[in-house]
Parts: structure tokens; C-alpha cells; sequence
């Protein structure tokens, strides 16, 4: 069994996917935002990181750095929704 961190600030999105993975047996935190998901990586281990690519109060590099810095063998993942039409380029 895995232990996972899910880094995003939507509600409904991080519940989705919290629940998908809930079901096949792996254990679950949550992080709605930067401050919080920092806190967490201080205080537990994890196999693995998914992250919205904009955190709120944060960057998704800092992110990959602190968690490279303190567990290397952490696997992070970048989620990145494009809102078509919306005009959005995270990073810019």
C-alpha cells in the first residue's frame, strides 16, 4: 500500500481523487494549499506527490525542490488543467 499526498486547492477535484485512490487501498492526505502540503512533507513520508501545477501561497518548483530535498525517492506528479478559451498560461 502507498501513501499519498493530494496537493490542490479544488474542492470537488481533490475528493475525486481522493476517493479513486481511497478505493483501491491506498492511504490518502490531503493538502488544499502550498503552506499545508509544506507541513505535511515535514512531518510524513510519501511514495507519492500529486499536485496541481498552481498552488496556492506557492510554486510547483519549490514544491519539487522541498520535496526532493527532504525524500528523494518521492515521486511527484504535475497535474495541469487547460481551460480552453480561458486564455491561461500558469508560469507567465
Amino acid at each position: 500500500m502507498s501513501r499519498l499526498l493530494i496537493v490542490d486547492s479544488d474542492q470537488n477535484l481533490c475528493t475525486d481523487v481522493c476517493n479513486f485512490f481511497r478505493g483501491i487501498g491506498q492511504t490518502i492526505e490531503e493538502a488544499p494549499d502550498y503552506s499545508t502540503a509544506l507541513k505535511m512533507i515535514d512531518t510524513h513520508t510519501f511514495d507519492v506527490i500529486i499536485s496541481d501545477v498552481i498552488i496556492q501561497g506557492g510554486l510547483i518548483r519549490e514544491l519539487i525542490q522541498a520535496v526532493n530535498n527532504k525524500h528523494a525517492d518521492t515521486v511527484v506528479i504535475v497535474n495541469y488543467r487547460y481551460q480552453y478559451g480561458s486564455g491561461r498560461c500558469p508560469g507567465r
